[in-house]
């Protein structure tokens, strides 16, 4: 690859694993993932006063259920990336036709079409494990006890009903990311330079989002 490319490449990494710690690590408690988790624990917190657990069951599906649409989605994109190997030297001569695209050979369209089918595995399989993620909250909130007096033992069960459920919409978030950086990606075809840019500008808007967004100020920072 040229210079140029493997530059872009090299920030492309930079941005999604140094958004990735930043996010999940640094500022963490900052974060509308955080503002969530806490209503997640009064969620927990509540089920446990309640005799019928159907509401809390219908919510859980309908998470998974969302997840389960993106690892579907995932498997289509998969494929189609996999049908473009075969069509790559058609890509490249259509590509070379269009204005404003950057010239580039056989062998660095395979490493972008082999860039965008990783990203989007990597999403299928944190999509996938955050649906069984969902699958084993449903478990646990079916084996909830029925309301008794609050203690040390309800509050334990809250805070692990609330942490599953946790783990599982981290998986998703990151699926998400996933899809995110991928879009990022697309403008690669063109420019390197563009690749660059569209990086940049996920980033931005994945921090806005989270971090300085209406809907985090709505849960309560």
């Amino acid at each position: 690859m040229s210079p140029l490319n493997l530059l872009a490449l090299a920030c492309f990494l930079v941005a999604w694993l140094g958004y990735t710690r930043y996010a999940d690590t640094h500022a963490r408690g900052r974060s509308l993932m955080h503002a969530a988790n806490l209503h997640r624990r009064a969620w927990m917190a509540t089920m446990l006063l309640r005799d019928n657990r159907i509401v809390d069951s219908t919510v859980v599906a309908t998470l998974s259920r969302s997840v389960l649409f993106f690892a579907q989605t995932s498997i289509f994109i998969i494929a189609g990336l996999l049908a473009t190997f075969g069509a790559a030297e058609r890509i490249s001569a259509l590509l070379l036709e269009m204005p404003f695209v950057a010239p580039g050979t056989l062998r660095e369209l395979h490493l972008k079409l082999a860039l965008l089918t990783a990203i989007f595995i990597y999403a299928f399989f944190k999509f996938t494990w955050s649906m069984r993620l969902f699958n084993y909250l449903s478990v646990l909130i079916g084996a909830m006890p029925l309301p008794g007096p609050a203690g040390a033992e309800t509050d334990a069960l809250a805070d692990r009903g609330a942490r599953l459920g946790e783990l599982a919409v981290d998986h998703f978030n990151r699926g998400i990311r996933g899809y995110y950086f991928g879009l990022a990606v697309l403008p690669w075809f063109a420019d390197p330079a563009l690749f660059v840019i569209a990086t940049l500008w996920v980033v931005v808007v994945l921090w806005r989002r989270e971090f300085r967004s209406n809907t985090l100020a709505a849960m309560g920072e």
